[in-house]
């Protein structure tokens, strides 16, 4: 997995960023609107009761977690992903970091 992240460069890291951020925003919408979370949790084996009410940094901190329990999943998105899209991302990057970063390759 080394090799590959040195490979592919800033352009790699951009696509992991843009994968796993539509993981969270996935999952925070669903959780927004109608997925049963004491249900969810119970079949990973939690036993809580979460109550009628939650509230938006909760439920944000919850879609972090369950996120979290997908990184295989990105990560094997991203070393898929990554031979198409990592050197176009990497041009954008540099071009980003030179233009508002001030950045020098």
């Amino acid at each position: 997995v080394k090799a590959r992240i040195k490979q592919f460069g800033p352009g790699g890291f951009a696509l992991y960023l843009i994968i796993h951020n539509i993981g969270i925003a996935c999952f925070f919408t669903s959780l927004m609107y109608g997925v049963d979370v004491d249900s969810l949790l119970r079949s990973f084996g939690f036993n809580i009761n979460m109550g009628g009410s939650s509230s938006i940094i909760g439920t944000f901190f919850l879609a972090v977690a369950m996120n979290k329990m997908f990184v295989p999943l990105q990560l094997f998105l991203t070393l898929m992903l990554a031979p198409a899209c990592a050197p176009r991302l990497t041009v954008l990057v540099r071009a980003a970091g030179t233009r508002f970063l001030g950045w020098k390759y």
